[in-house]
């Protein structure tokens, strides 16, 4: 029953690591993508994928895993893949510079290492790179919303790897099949977790690279006219509307304002006291709001459409998180 129910984790897994890079690459539109963060999300989920079937057919068939270098080596590669996936979104511009050389090399301790040993380090490692995000994020706490969710769920795959970690180190007493059934179960309860999330928050992941990106920011406004730009800002906003371009972002901003990311997000922190992502979300709240009242007839989804929103599920939530009411109940209550 246990294998049966393994072999059906490991089925959903592959099947959200295709949707997950099926999101990443075409859907998730709302930040800035190199082409290098491209590569390393494929990177990570197909080495995920790739094991997913591994564990299945060790289960099927009764092999080793341990036995096999191989194994070891892309165990390695979706690690350090993943340190790399996050490394590339905080920093978009990043370039194949040594970092990225030495990451490369480490997937030869797989090789090198015996299993016993390679494959409880591997998920140490990756336990220790999503402790890193965590640290990177935990001075940002309380300069916005959300921020507890995005901690919670690194903490979640940290503590996920420290499980499988521990399941890899007693296989070689308990046998292979604990740390295969556990791997799986884990992997789906994560997927799951990050998929339901994903729902829940759609602009989640846009708002992380934004925040953490700040903390690599350093001040480089010294020349600039803040006090103009804000207003040149809030001219975009106000008599442009620039806020209904649903691909607005930060990079977007940064170019209309002629300054590079990490200044514009520095300008919009120090004039108006919170990100570009919220700072456009609530011009098109108050855009919404107004709408909601002086067109009755109009649908909630054309209001949020119209003022900037890509998706209803996104209009509602930051409706929601804001006014702690759904655009409905607003328009209801101030009619």
């Amino acid at each position: 029953m246990l294998s049966l129910l393994s072999q059906w984790s490991i089925g959903f897994n592959i099947i959200t690591c295709l949707l997950l890079w099926c999101t990443y690459q075409w859907v998730c539109e709302a930040f800035e993508k190199s082409a290098l963060s491209r590569l390393a999300c494929s990177a990570m989920l197909g080495s995920i994928a790739v094991l997913q079937a591994w564990h299945g057919w060790a289960l099927a068939t009764g092999n080793s895993l341990f036995e096999s270098r191989a194994y070891s080596v892309v165990l390695y590669c979706s690690t350090i893949t993943f340190f790399a996936f996050y490394s590339t979104l905080i920093t978009p511009d990043a370039k194949l510079g040594k970092k990225y050389i030495a990451l490369a090399a480490l997937p030869l301790l797989g090789a090198v290492l015996p299993s016993p040993i390679a494959i409880p380090l591997a998920f140490f490692l990756g336990g220790a790179a999503a402790l890193w995000l965590i640290v990177r994020l935990r001075p940002h706490k309380g300069q916005r919303q959300n921020l507890e969710v995005e901690q919670l769920a690194l903490a979640g795959i940290t503590i996920a790897a420290l499980i499988i970690f521990m399941a890899a180190v007693v296989a070689s007493w308990w046998g292979e099949q604990i740390y295969v059934m556990t791997y799986a179960a884990i992997s789906a309860c994560v997927f799951a977790s990050l998929l339901w999330m994903l729902m829940r928050y759609p602009d989640l992941l846009q708002k992380a690279v934004e925040l953490v990106a700040q903390s690599y920011a350093k001040s480089t406004l010294q020349n600039e006219n803040c006090e103009h730009l804000g207003q040149k800002i809030e001219a975009l906003m106000i008599e442009q509307a620039l806020y209904k371009d649903d691909t607005l972002n930060l990079s977007r901003l940064a170019q209309a304002l002629s300054l590079s990311n990490h200044q514009t997000s520095e300008l919009v922190n120090t004039q108006f006291g919170m990100s570009v992502s919220r700072y456009i979300s609530l011009h098109r709240l108050n855009a919404a709001k107004k709408m909601l009242l002086a067109e009755p007839n109009a649908s909630v989804l054309s209001v949020g459409l119209s003022v900037g929103f890509n998706s209803q599920s996104t209009f509602y939530a930051a409706f929601k998180t804001t006014t702690h009411q759904t655009p409905s109940q607003y328009r209801k209550q101030h009619s």
